[in-house]
């Protein structure tokens, strides 16, 4: 994906704010917009110019209402303007009639705005998980209203449903003031930047995989597209008449689609991500719907289980449409059609608490509903795991032990997912299982005895489950490890200098110190290898260096009976002073 919201974090943490307290009245007069004017939000810090909001009259160039890194902008039907700042973690309201700007409170970095139907201003803000803010009409606090969403646009319709694009993602909708809905299986699949609606409640997105914008009934009838060119689109904004425009922030351009024709109507801008038009959309009268979802099938399931699932909905308008079927606010498939006000489902459904609904999209008629929930306990199937060895219990310390873990499940079905081979808490090895069900891993074991247990951890089917302990008893020899440190004495110009290699070689708890001799190459002369306290012993290897050296030094462990021998290296060298 080309348009990616974690970038809007940097720019948060990093650019210096274009107004961090009130911005300057621009000096408008009362009711400045003309029909048809269209407000830009300009990002900026993109190509090196700065961000902005402007207003652009039809035929004319565009003018700038506040500066910032604006992210969105939107407009109420008494032409006042919001728009959010992720850099000043802002939302402002302009109101031109004043002229004044009105401060609607601090976040994070607000992606998205909007106005309800009541005048509550909804903010977007991306920090990290989500959130969608409201601030009242009449002023007050941001209240929050849902967080682990990160609305990239905002729009409210006819009935006060709200509808935004996730994160550059999937559509969602809260209905009735519900939780957001993902919607799965519409044409932006994957790639809204922007939305927008008409009167009607269709739906108008910007993409960044198709590079241009697309309108989406909700009914599921066929969708169109507008724009062309290779150019990602982000800002997208209708009339309701025929006429879109979109941004193109990759020419840093806006431009106009009529009837087939685009045009560019704002060039030379930065990073145009967000469109609004005056006057705002007057929403058609729409008859109001009630969506009832019932099940045939038990409330406790297992994983395997299929449920059946019916939305009917209800409406003096017609009822045709899509219904999205979720579990949790997460779509359980693509959304389906209603055939005579009915939209049937079979799914299995997730492990855990599952709370079920079915949202009905609308049409151009009819408003959007949402169902009761419905409650399932979905329970995970059982698994067993068997580990084998084909080691023998008594076994060197420098050897690897080879276990092998088989994950059986139950009607037919495979464990898939991962398992920890563990010593008490301490995790030996981890393996994937394969298209068996079984996973085969090898390491080294500690000194003395260890109960190794494979741990299986579950997959969205079958539960976790714990094998049976294989007991194994390490032996001597063991590997130590052999370190080396390097000292010099006073270096010269062109003279030799004394070099000595500290070797340390350290045994395992519960085994003493290495006892043997160390040696090296390279002429190093080494003393005996000296047990220290604990479980190291050390020896110094020494040698009168010449002017110019640049060699790597090889000392070998003998190894005793406890103790396999081993080498180590240390890079000696000798540039003078």
């Amino acid at each position: 994906m080309r348009t990616n919201l974690l970038r809007l974090a940097t720019i948060a943490a990093t650019a210096i704010s274009c107004f961090a307290a009130q911005p300057a009245v621009v000096g408008h007069a009362t009711s400045p917009w003309t029909a048809g004017t269209l407000f830009i939000a300009d990002q900026g810090l993109h190509n090196g110019n700065d961000g902005a909001v402007y207003s652009l009259a039809p035929g004319g160039s565009p003018s700038t209402i506040a500066a910032g890194t604006i992210t969105d902008v939107n407009a109420d039907s008494a032409g006042n303007v919001y728009f959010s700042d992720c850099n000043s973690g802002k939302a402002w309201e302009y109101m031109p009639s004043v002229p004044s700007f009105t401060d609607l409170g601090t976040f994070n970095c607000p992606t998205a705005i909007a106005v309800d139907n009541a005048g509550n201003r909804l903010i977007g803000d991306f920090n990290g998980g989500g959130s969608l803010w409201m601030v009242p009409a009449g002023g007050g606090a941001p209240t929050l209203l849902e967080s682990g969403f990160e609305p990239s646009s905002l729009q409210v319709d006819g009935a006060g449903n709200i509808w935004m694009a996730q994160g550059s993602n999937r559509i969602a909708v809260m209905v009735g003031g519900a939780a957001p809905i993902l919607i799965q299986g519409l044409a932006d699949e994957g790639s809204t930047n922007s939305i927008r609606l008409d009167s009607q409640g269709n739906v108008f997105a910007s993409t960044s995989f198709f590079d241009n914008a697309i309108e989406i009934p909700t009914d599921g009838s066929a969708t169109t597209t507008f724009g062309s060119g290779s150019d990602f689109s982000h800002g997208i904004a209708t009339n309701g008449a025929g006429t879109v425009f979109i941004g193109k922030p990759g020419v840093g351009s806006v431009v106009k689609v009529v009837g087939g024709v685009q045009t560019t109507v704002a060039s030379g801008l930065d990073y145009p991500q967000g469109l609004a038009i005056f006057p705002s959309i007057s929403a058609s009268s729409r008859q109001s719907s009630t969506t009832a979802l019932t099940t045939t099938s038990s409330t406790t399931v297992s994983t395997i289980t299929t449920v059946h699932l019916k939305a009917m909905v209800s409406s003096a308008g017609p009822t045709g449409g899509l219904v999205q079927f979720s579990s949790n606010q997460q779509p359980l498939g693509n959304a389906v059609p209603t055939s005579g006000g009915v939209a049937s489902f079979n799914t299995t459904l997730p492990a855990g608490t599952d709370k079920v609904t079915a949202t009905f999209l609308g049409n151009t008629a009819t408003y959007p509903s949402i169902s009761s929930t419905l409650t399932f306990t979905v329970n995970q199937l059982a698994s067993r795991t068997a580990l084998t060895t084909g080691s023998p219990s008594s076994i060197p310390g420098d050897q690897m032990v080879h276990v092998t873990a088989t994950v059986t499940g139950s009607h037919s079905r495979i464990p898939t997912g991962e398992v920890e081979f563990k010593i008490g808490s301490r995790i030996m090895a981890v393996g994937t299982l394969d298209g068996t069900g079984v996973t085969t891993q090898s390491f080294f074991l500690p000194p003395g005895t260890s109960n190794v247990v494979a741990h299986y951890l579950g997959d969205p089917i079958f539960k976790g489950s714990k094998s049976n302990a294989i007991t194994f008893t390490t032996t001597p020899p063991y590997t130590p490890s052999i370190t080396t440190k390097v000292s010099y004495g006073t270096p010269r110009l062109n003279q030799s200098v004394k070099v000595t290699i500290l070797v340390t070689v350290k045994g395992v708890v519960g085994n003493g110190a290495p006892t043997g001799s160390v040696t090296a190459d390279s002429s190093f002369v080494c003393t005996a290898l000296t047990p220290g306290t604990g479980i190291s012993s050390t020896a110094k290897c020494t040698h009168v260096v010449p002017f110019g050296t640049l060699e790597t030094v090889t000392v070998t462990y003998s190894g005793d009976s406890t103790y396999d021998g081993g080498t180590a290296t240390a890079q000696v060298e000798n540039g003078g002073g």
